[in-house]
């Protein structure tokens, strides 16, 4: 399967492209829901094909998306502990968010239709 960037900022590449998640970087934050973190201090410049962390979206036990580090600020050489709180924190957020912007669009669907229906029965 793969999954496509939904938002960046940063990337030298105009539009990133979609990744599989069976691959590379995205393989243990898809198939074991555990988040790949680069360790080295200082901090080597990322890509988006390898990353310097990625953060499962998790819904329930289910990972809907990834949230993808690729650098950090310039005078950032090295994760402390709270960054790390913070990236799981983030991504807790943005899975909730990605559901919720999901059911609203859903039911925002749902009720043209019936909106449709109603006008085609007058």
């Amino acid at each position: 399967s793969t999954v496509a960037p939904i938002a960046h900022r940063g990337l030298t590449d105009a539009e990133p492209t979609p990744l599989r998640t069976t691959e590379g970087a995205l393989e243990p934050a898809f198939s074991r829901k555990t988040p790949p973190i680069v360790e080295d201090d200082p901090l080597p410049r990322g890509t988006l094909q390898a990353p310097l962390a990625v953060v499962p979206m998790m819904l329930g036990d289910r990972v809907i998306g990834a949230l993808v580090v690729v650098s950090l600020f310039p005078h950032k050489t090295s994760w402390a502990q709270v960054d790390r709180q913070l990236l799981h924190l983030l991504s807790s957020h943005a899975a909730s968010a990605l559901v919720a912007a999901h059911l609203v669009q859903r039911q925002s669907d749902l009720l043209g239709t019936l909106a449709a229906l109603g006008e085609s029965l007058k």
